[in-house]
């Protein structure tokens, strides 16, 4: 399926899934991917999938790091080569994540049946991992006490370096005056001094080099000389003592080369697992569902090379009854793309990836996928691209078979329109004999009809804005589209009386009455179809406008609720406070043994009701102190009043609870007219500046601000409170835990404005 490969662009998917990808033998997985053989072990890898999405949803990602490629180690080692001192501690490093893996899943509690499988292979091996730790440093050096007798090997080197350096100390002091110089040189790795050439017989020892002028001789003195020679004789016991401990230490590791092998490639495995599942989130993608049935089921399918923010999703349903759908529509439509989609997502289910579709989309297996996009062109084989076309064709068409799925773009396009057009009704007839899932683009206007007549033939075509004279990129099924070639020719600059001749020329030679009249029912079809997006859009807009109301009235209930907690509390307050005040009367009539009436007088006056001396009339300002609250008299029945409060809130009381006062200087805010604020739709700011009010106002605006939000259905919003003493920031962020409908909040970073706002997310 290497043509497939090619141009689906597979290669490009992968290259964003190895982004993800943190081992060497992760990484050798998805150089080497191939295609499950059949149904079932897709779904294995489907169940793997999707236990290890919800794994790493909810817990934290699972350690994997590894650069260890094992097979090409062992195969080293079993040449007879000792492993090295990185090699083994990559083994070593891999058999701690060995650890680290058992120790994660052990947290985890849910039922994650077949990647507990997966996981029971690998086992660690604690003797191997201490071995190797006591002979090898992080540093990838053999450490000096691996061995009693490498220890003193490496002893017996830094005492011959110590006496290499007193002795040329002694011999610099030495010769100083022949010196050229005041100190040694090291020559070739080598000690030696720099004397005169004129008196180097004056030193014992060994010439190494002579200065470019002459001038200078480089002389090894004869001492240094005995030195370094004992010193090679221990560098040599050194790298013999090294490689018996790299060979012990290779040998303890080929015993356990099983354990080794099952380790490198489960954690590879794992590896691809965790990359197919972070790139599935990045791209939005689930996992559908499989069917044993020969069909392809894809809700809101989008092309995933494609960016999220302009990629449109369409709708490809096919199965037994509907084999084939023909596309058709204008050129950059998008008819290309629509194919490619198909083609992609059912290889990469064979791949065992996500796809970016909704949840509920089906798939079956599929055998082979046939592929003819593009410009056949062969300059090569000198074939025009219809001559390609055919002879790839012939290939396909002889392969077929009712497991397979065929894509062909632009069928029998190049040739005599009449002839390609017959050709390519022959052949879509072909396809549904084989009974095989096919996808099919065409202008041809025959091929078009014949998909209108027959019964198995899904006809969908791409809407095309008229208006704008540009692609929508969405499909529409149940009649085939038209190639709006005169639009698109005026769009882009060819002389308008040409187009104007071009269409009558059209429809003198190739309108007959039944194209007319097959026009008229796809205008109509097609309006049809529009009102219905329309009326679904609205009763989407609707439903939304629903959810809204139903919050809102929530939060009114809940804010009337706390309103009424609130009076009756401040009005058992009062009646407590009375009930004092008349015990005091009592208790000082008894002692004092005062005035009757003037014991009922005091008690009168503690009365809770005052006398209404008052005349409201409707429109009037009046002030209830003891919930203080102001509004304006909205209607007056017998000894109770009704009116609205400054914040838009209706309220009943008696009378006698209340005070005429003046008209505020400020109007009123106007009574919230929910429905009114749903049609008018006012822009609302995605911030609300706080900087300067006091906490109690700061509060009290942040909770207005807060509704318009909900009702907006904005989901994210920025509240600036300033830096200060911080008093309205921590206010803030104590009101917004306590506010049912927040989901989140966090203090902006550098980009968003800094600490001096917070970002809230919405519910």
């Amino acid at each position: 399926m290497k043509k497939e490969f090619e141009t689906l662009e597979i290669e490009k998917i992968l290259k964003e899934i190895e982004k993800y990808i943190k081992t060497t033998s992760g990484y050798n997985l998805i150089k080497n991917i191939s295609t499950f053989s059949n149904l079932e072990k897709i779904q294995n890898e489907y169940s793997k999938l999707h236990e290890i999405i919800y794994v790493i949803d909810t817990y934290n990602d699972i350690p994997l790091s590894s650069e260890l490629n094992i097979y090409e180690c062992l195969k080293s080692a079993k040449k007879g080569s000792y492993l090295d001192e990185y090699s083994l501690n990559l083994i070593k490093n891999e058999l701690i994540l060995v650890k680290e893996i058992i120790s994660y899943f052990k947290v985890v509690t849910e039922e994650i049946p077949n990647i507990r499988y997966v996981i029971s292979k690998i086992k660690t091996n604690d003797n191997l991992i201490d071995l190797i730790d006591s002979k090898i440093d992080i540093e990838n050096n053999i450490k000096d006490n691996a061995t009693s007798k490498l220890k003193d090997i490496r002893n017996n080197l830094k005492s011959i370096d110590n006496e290499i350096h007193k002795v040329i100390n002694n011999l610099v002091k030495k010769y100083s005056d022949i010196l050229i110089g005041d100190n040694y040189v090291l020559r070739e790795g080598k000690y030696v001094l720099p004397v005169s050439t004129f008196k180097k017989a004056s030193v014992p020892g060994y010439v190494l080099d002579v200065s470019d002028s002459g001038q200078t001789s480089f002389i090894e003195p004869t001492p240094i000389i005995e030195l370094e020679n004992n010193r090679r004789i221990y560098e040599l016991k050194e790298k013999e003592e090294i490689n018996s401990i790299l060979k012990e230490l290779t040998i303890k590791v080929l015993k356990e080369e099983e354990l080794l092998l099952t380790n490198n490639r489960i954690i590879g495995q794992l590896d691809l697992l965790v990359s197919k599942a972070k790139y599935a989130k990045e791209i939005k993608a689930t996992i559908p569902i499989l069917s044993n049935k020969q069909e392809i089921c894809f809700y809101n399918a989008r092309h995933p090379l494609l960016a999220l923010d302009k990629v449109i999703g369409n709708n490809f349903i096919l199965n037994e009854e509907h084999p084939l759908m023909l596309i058709s529509g204008p050129n950059a439509g998008g008819k290309t793309v629509a194919l490619k989609t198909v083609a992609t997502l059912t290889y990469m289910v064979k791949l065992g990836l996500a796809i970016p579709v909704d949840e509920n989309s089906k798939v079956g297996y599929f055998n082979r996928i046939f592929i003819d996009i593009g410009d056949n062109q062969s300059i090569e084989n000198n074939l025009s691209t219809f001559s390609a076309q055919v002879n790839d064709l012939a290939v396909i068409l002889k392969l077929i078979s009712s497991r397979d799925l065929v894509v062909l773009d632009e069928i029998c396009n190049g040739t005599d329109p009449k002839e390609g057009d017959s050709l390519a009704i022959a052949i879509v007839r072909y396809l549904l004999s084989k009974k095989c899932i096919a996808l099919v683009t065409s202008h041809y206007p025959l091929l078009k009809k014949y998909g209108l007549s027959n019964q198995k033939v899904v006809n969908a075509s791409f809407i095309f804005d008229q208006e704008k004279l540009e692609p929508t990129f969405k499909m529409t099924f149940g009649i085939s589209g038209k190639s709006f070639g005169f639009l698109i020719a005026k769009k882009f600059g060819l002389n308008g009386n040409i187009v104007n001749d071009a269409m009558k020329i059209y429809k003198k030679n190739y309108r007959s009455e039944t194209d007319l009249k097959i026009e008229q029912l796809e205008k109509l079809e097609s309006e049809l179809q529009f009102k219905e997006e329309q009326l679904n859009k609205k009763e989407n807009e609707l439903s939304s406008l629903e959810a809204n109301l139903t919050i809102k009235e929530k939060k009114i209930s809940e804010k009337e609720e706390k309103l009424r907690n609130k009076k009756i509390d401040e009005l058992d307050s009062l009646i407590e406070n009375k009930i004092d005040q008349m015990n005091d009367i009592y208790d000082d009539f008894i002692q004092n043994k005062k005035n009757l009436k003037e014991a009922e007088k005091n008690i009168e006056n503690l009365s809770l009701a005052k006398k209404v001396n008052q005349e409201f009339k409707v429109g009037d300002f009046v002030y209830n102190k003891e919930l203080n609250i102001q509004g304006k008299i909205k209607e007056i029945n017998k000894n109770r009043i009704i009116f609205t409060s400054d914040d838009g809130f209706t309220l009943s009381c008696l009378k006698d609870k209340l005070e005429i006062i003046d008209p505020p200087k400020k109007p009123l805010k106007a009574i919230h007219d929910v429905d009114k604020e749903f049609l008018n739709q006012t822009v609302l700011s995605s911030s609300l500046n706080l900087v300067g009010y006091h906490i109690d106002e700061g509060l009290n605006a942040l909770d207005d601000y807060l509704d318009k939000c909900i009702l907006k259905n904005l989901k994210e919003v920025r509240i600036i409170h300033g830096y200060g003493s911080g008093q309205l920031k921590t206010a803030i962020h104590n009101h917004l835990k306590n506010i049912k409908f927040v989901k989140s909040f966090r203090l902006c970073n550098e980009l968003e404005g800094g600490g001096g706002a917070t970002l809230v997310t919405l519910k």
